[in-house]
């Protein structure tokens, strides 16, 4: 019988390979070569790397490829032109994290709220705090929620157990939701603004300078946005740093270094 050649990263190999069925034929790779060398032997691949560059390279290499699997949610990195040309089947990662990172901002939100880094600061030094650091209450407070997708959904779902109001953004608008060209002229109204958007060409640099002055001062961006380079949140001190912060007062008093 012949076997179905399939091509992956040896570091998954522990948990892969004693899960395939008899009719496949696996191969190991360790390095960025042996990658290359394997992909155009491959009918089904998964050559998930960080070097992004070198991912392309490799899936490029496999002209073979019948289906290409990837732990990664998004695909801008992957030539998926190539792929549709050659009929390629695509499955990705979408979703698999949605529960962990909606607890996630649950957890950004109430660490805020609660002044929780100052806990663990005292508690680091032994020391008994008289006041609670942090006096906020998500009960009553405003989200504005940017991203409805399956992360959005449970993000949601979350809020609601605390009686945050939650508003969404959506394409099509209905009762608690606003469409995408209306939420800029109401960012003053929430006490929370959560960007969990995709990457796409309608959501580069979607929070800068004006977004930013347009928000309280007490507001608090939280940013898990799939996103790259400076997609999403255009601005010093915004981009590629921390996931939730309350807004910069400075960013009401001056426009954004670009």
């Amino acid at each position: 019988m012949t076997k179905t050649k399939f091509v992956a990263s040896g570091l998954i190999r522990s948990l892969v390979e004693p899960r395939l069925p008899g009719w496949v034929e696996p191969h190991w790779f360790m390095s960025k070569d042996e990658a290359l060398a394997l992909a155009p032997t491959a009918e089904i691949g998964w050559f998930d790397m960080y070097d992004k560059a070198a991912m392309r390279e490799i899936i490029l290499a496999a002209t073979k490829l019948k289906w290409l699997n990837s732990i990664y949610a998004g695909v801008d990195d992957i030539p998926t032109a190539e792929l549709r040309a050659r009929g390629t089947k695509l499955t990705n990662g979408a979703g698999i994290n949605a529960i962990t990172i909606a607890e996630y901002v649950v957890m950004g939100m109430l660490t805020t709220a609660k002044g929780y880094r100052d806990v663990v600061r005292a508690q680091e030094k032994h020391e008994w705090l008289l006041d609670s650091p942090g006096k906020v209450e998500l009960f009553g407070s405003k989200a504005l929620l940017l991203g409805y997708g399956a992360i959005g959904k449970l993000i949601e779902e979350r809020l609601k157990a605390f009686n945050v109001d939650v508003t969404i953004v959506r394409r099509t608008p209905g009762p608690n939701s606003l469409a995408p060209d209306a939420w800029q002229s109401r960012l003053g109204e929430f006490d929370w603004i959560i960007l969990a958007v995709p990457a796409t060409p309608e959501t580069e640099e979607m929070i800068g300078a004006d977004e930013l002055a347009a928000m309280k001062q007490s507001a608090v961006l939280i940013n898990i946005a799939r996103i790259g380079g400076r997609s999403g949140c255009a601005g010093e001190g915004i981009a590629g740093q921390a996931n939730w912060r309350r807004v910069p007062r400075r960013y009401h008093a001056r426009a954004v270094a670009r």
